[in-house]
């Protein structure tokens, strides 16, 4: 039997490196990916949680808009343009045009998200339609409905102003 010259460091038994075992390396790996598996799960989108977050945002632009109309006494429009929407306001000449205020800006609305049915007083709004915030403060009722994989959250206002959300989870 071989001994350790006094003084001497090495206490590994004869015939067996340093090092870790192949135990310890399987155990750390699982450990490992046990975390980047709880990490990506928390880092995915839920569709349901883009759905209404989309939803969301389009009612608070919404009653901005109505607000904007009330305040600077001119009339807004809303339309749905390709895979988002757009703010229209009225130009010099009565035309409409984009708004190109940051708040009004034109939207894309989040991949997947898309607006299925657009209804201005109960009737289907026609392409290239707006959907508008008077003046006066006092419009026609209109609901909007996004849809996001097979789920459908909606968008709806009584035409004074009243902005309320249809299909949230915990409704």
């Amino acid at each position: 039997m071989r001994k350790s010259a006094p003084g001497s460091t090495d206490a590994s038994p004869p015939g067996r490196g340093t090092g870790f075992t192949l135990i310890e390396l399987l155990v750390v790996l699982a450990i490992v990916g046990i975390m980047v598996g709880v990490a990506a799960v928390r880092l995915m989108p839920d569709p349901s949680r883009r759905l209404e977050d989309s939803a969301r945002r389009l009612a608070a632009l919404l009653e901005q808009a109505r607000e904007e109309a009330l305040i600077t006494g001119s009339s807004i429009g809303w339309s749905q343009e390709g895979g988002g929407y757009a703010f229209w306001q009225r130009d010099g000449t009565g035309r409409w045009a984009l708004d190109a205020a940051r708040v009004f800006r034109a939207r894309e609305l989040p991949p997947g998200v898309r607006i299925v049915a657009a209804q201005a007083d109960g009737a289907p709004l026609a392409g290239g339609s707006r959907i508008v915030f008077a003046a006066q403060g006092i419009g026609l009722p209109f609901r909007l409905t996004l849809a996001l994989a097979g789920r459908r959250v909606s968008v709806a206002c009584d035409g004074r102003g009243a902005v309320r959300l249809g299909g949230l989870r915990g409704q």
